[in-house]
């Protein structure tokens, strides 16, 4: 035999055998490659004890998105018809043979059913590593750190279920996801791109703590102010009254921390209307309640903002413990690199909440990762439950990151292909996704707001007239390196290069699509505010409602427009070059500041009017 093919066939075979299954078993997930920053060092103890999650697939699958679909259309004679937790519930319910399938497959397996809860549609059990080889199919090893001694995990690159239970299984978690090292924290880094894709941009930073009492409501030739914006986007007369305007929530991750001082600086330096202002701190999954010295730059801009914008609301700060799970490619290659964040652990508490007071009506998120850094499984799950949340009547409103057309702009699935990468959460279609602008008379697009088109998620029914006018004005341009069929994103824009925000008592210029999500969130809160207080529901997810608009309450950016794969990534990490890779802003919706940038005045009068209706608060 020719030596050539003789070692070709010998390949072959150790490949297959490699992934081969056991017979009735079928891969479920995959990863390329244990990530940079983790070596095998052989199996763990067999009786190591493991804990996991399953997330079943709904009964009826469609029925989540065609709900939310009906709540949230204002064309829909369901518009406004929140569900309860407990009939949103028996939405997502399994079905019960499928809670059957599992349930013998576990127990089968050798797993004791005392050790085996249900929660909806979860199941959670306890297993040893010798169990869940068997039961998974796999091969589980210990992988220890090489940038932190000491540090291991047990984890698997590929997992096999049973053919009996391959429909009824969502996701099985944690087994292919390397999650990053606890003690790894987000720099807040002053001139520099090279953060997470959301992060805070820092521009100058100067001490105000040094008897200069002097007011600035507004001033464009410095950093804007929460004046400006109140300005610029027209917020006008409409104050929202305390007790009965819902709240607004802003979102905490890998331990950023808000100062209640440095509120107290920033409305006393640029906002004397607003004396007195405030804000609770509430903990999710362990999440810090105890204010660090120095306190997190992102957490200070996120939560001033919305609390002056929206004074004098109730505003929550929700501080999320944990690290989310992670998939490496070229901008986070290694444990300590990974930079996102428990999405999925934050929605579940929300909607598992039984106090329907303590869940916020708008929340507010300013952090974002790459939709491929994400196991898909993972990600889907997590947009699910912002689904749920919508046809509670929850709005969520999230930043489209700070990486313009794309960053590393390289897949990770081994194949190492060209493309533009889309943002998570922003691209999930049940989030309100919001991008930044400069200047302000007029606006344009800035240079490193994210947008473009989802790889999991297709176009859905809102977008189906604003996406396809982008394309005829763009052409074929930069086809092939993205998915025309995608969710696009973002939904809408505010200006993102710069706020005054006070630091552990130091004034800051802080920017990027995280200063763009408060923003547009508060304009969100405001809206769910002057519904309730005309005795009506909430807008919930607004993304139809705004997309019915045809541009009415809103102002549409024409100029400017992103860049990206400029072959620089995380670290200085050479990447992948696409030369003069960007989208402009154009006429209608775009991929880099949507449908615009929103005129509240304008907004409050086009609120859907419909008469109340009887319901479950969220």
């Amino acid at each position: 035999m020719n030596m050539k093919i003789c070692l070709a066939l010998v390949g072959l075979w150790s490949s297959t055998t490699a992934l081969a299954a056991r017979q009735g078993m079928q891969a479920f997930e995959r990863v390329h490659s244990a990530p940079q920053g983790w070596k095998a060092e052989g199996a763990p103890d067999p009786g190591a004890r493991l804990t996991f999650r399953i997330s079943l697939v709904p009964e009826s699958q469609g029925l989540l998105e065609e709900t939310l679909r009906q709540v949230s259309d204002p064309k829909s004679a369901r518009y406004g018809q929140y569900l309860s937790r407990d009939d949103l519930r028996d939405v997502m319910k399994p079905s019960a043979e499928g809670e059957k399938a599992v349930l013998d497959w576990l127990t089968a397996s050798g797993i004791s059913r005392q050790k085996i809860v249900m929660a909806g549609n979860w199941i959670s059990f306890s297993a040893t590593t010798e169990e869940a080889n068997e039961l998974l199919d796999t091969k589980f090893l210990t992988y220890r750190s090489t940038v932190k001694p000491g540090s291991t995990i047990i984890r698997t690159r590929n997992v096999f279920l049973p053919q009996s239970v391959m429909q009824y299984v969502q996701m099985v978690h944690p087994t292919t996801f390397f999650p990053k090292l606890q003690q790894a924290a987000s720099p807040l880094v002053k001139y520099s791109r090279n953060v997470q894709a959301a992060s805070p941009r820092v521009k100058y930073a100067r001490n105000v703590q040094d008897g200069n009492s002097s007011i600035i409501p507004c001033d464009w030739k410095k950093l804007p102010t929460a004046q400006c914006v109140k300005d610029l986007y027209k917020f006008g007369d409409f104050v929202p009254k305390k007790n009965i305007s819902g709240f607004i929530g802003v979102a905490g991750f890998t331990g950023q921390y808000p100062s209640h001082s440095d509120l107290d600086l920033l409305v006393a330096k640029t906002s004397p209307w607003a004396v007195g202002a405030n804000y609770t701190t509430y903990s999710i999954n362990n999440g810090t309640l105890t204010e660090s010295k120095p306190p997190g730059g992102e957490a200070n801009l996120d939560i001033q903002y919305t609390v002056l914008l929206t004074y004098p609301m109730r505003n929550t700060f929700l501080s999320v413990g944990g690290k989310g799970q992670w998939v490496a490619d070229l901008n986070f290659p290694t444990p300590q690199s990974n930079l996102n964040e428990p999405f999925l652990d934050f929605f579940k508490y929300l909607l598992e909440e039984k106090d329907a007071s303590k869940i916020p009506h708008t929340i507010s998120i300013s952090y974002a990762e790459e939709e491929q850094s994400t196991p898909p499984t993972y990600a889907r799950t997590v947009c699910d439950q912002v689904a749920a949340l919508g046809a509670r009547g929850v709005s969520v409103v999230t930043a489209s990151g700070d990486w313009g057309a794309g960053w590393s702009c390289q897949t990770n699935d081994g194949k190492n292909t060209t493309r533009f990468l889309p943002i998570f959460p922003a691209s999930c279609p049940w989030i309100t996704s919001v991008g930044s602008t400069t200047h302000h008379a007029p606006e344009i697009a800035i240079d490193f707001s994210s947008g473009g088109f989802s790889d999991l998620w297709p176009r859905p029914w809102y977008q189906k007239e604003a996406v396809p006018g982008f394309f005829s004005q763009v052409g074929d341009v930069w086809k092939g390196l993205y998915n025309p069929n995608g969710r696009g994103f973002p939904d809408v824009a505010t200006y993102g290069n710069g706020f005054v925000v006070i630091v552990d008592g130091k004034e800051e210029g802080i920017g990027g699509t995280s200063a763009s999500a408060p923003v547009m969130a508060s304009v969100v809160a405001l809206l769910n505010a002057k519904r309730l207080e005309d005795g009506k529901p909430p807008v919930g997810f607004v993304n139809p409602w705004l997309y019915s608009l045809n541009g009415k309450g809103l102002t549409d950016i024409t100029g400017g427009g992103s860049t990206g794969c400029t072959g620089q990534g995380y670290n200085n990490v050479t990447t992948v070059k696409v030369p003069y890779a960007s989208w402009n802003a154009t006429k209608g919706w775009d991929a880099v500041t949507g449908l615009g940038t929103p005129l509240v005045e304008d907004l409050l009068k086009l609120l859907p009017t419909f008469d109340a209706v009887k319901q479950t608060p969220p």
